[in-house]
């Protein structure tokens, strides 16, 4: 059954979880091994298009990291990328870098599952406050699989991408009336 955070209760909204709290930690410290794993499989590809997709797949990487953040920081978790986190996704990173794009895609696509699974409970434990920003960590998820399996039907380059561009220009609504650094 799912557990909406419509759910939570005011002292869950104050007082979110031990177990919530730790998987939105993990969310973040996962963008920061995400960034470091795509930027090393972007930057080994030796196709110019391809380079060009992970750089894409890069940005909405660095995009749901500031999208968690300002909440990192409310939760009062800290905001640092943690050597560990950047470690792994450099050595992670490494099972991919010699796989055929149609190998990589299949990959990814398959591996995301897990990913969909692991923010889809957080969403069912998030305090209402957070609902939009884990939601929009599960869908980035979403996004970069249904990338995944356009490349794999051949879809043109804009076809493909489109569901990645499309979530990337919906984060105004959490940075609206915000400066960027």
């Amino acid at each position: 059954m799912h557990n909406s955070c419509d759910d939570a209760t005011p002292e869950d909204i104050d007082n979110p979880s031990d177990t919530y709290l730790a998987g939105l930690n993990d969310a973040y410290q996962g963008e920061v091994y995400g960034i470091t794993m795509y930027e090393r499989i972007g930057s080994s590809r030796s196709s110019d298009k391809e380079r060009a997709k992970w750089k894409v797949l890069v940005d909405l990487e660095k995009t749901t990291k500031a999208v968690l953040t300002p909440i990192i920081k409310q939760r009062g978790l800290s905001t640092e990328s943690l050597p560990a986190s950047i470690s792994a996704g450099w050595q992670d990173a490494g099972r991919y870098l010699n796989l055929s794009w149609d190998a990589l895609m299949r990959r990814f696509s398959d591996e995301l599952n897990e990913d969909i699974i692991t923010y889809q409970n957080l969403l069912d434990q998030c305090p209402s406050s957070d609902e939009k920003a884990i939601k929009f960590v599960l869908d980035h998820e979403y996004a970069t699989k249904e990338f995944c399996e356009l490349e794999l039907a051949n879809m043109p380059d804009a076809l493909s991408l489109q569901p990645v561009h499309d979530l990337i220009a919906s984060t105004d609504q959490f940075f609206t009336g915000t400066t960027s650094d």
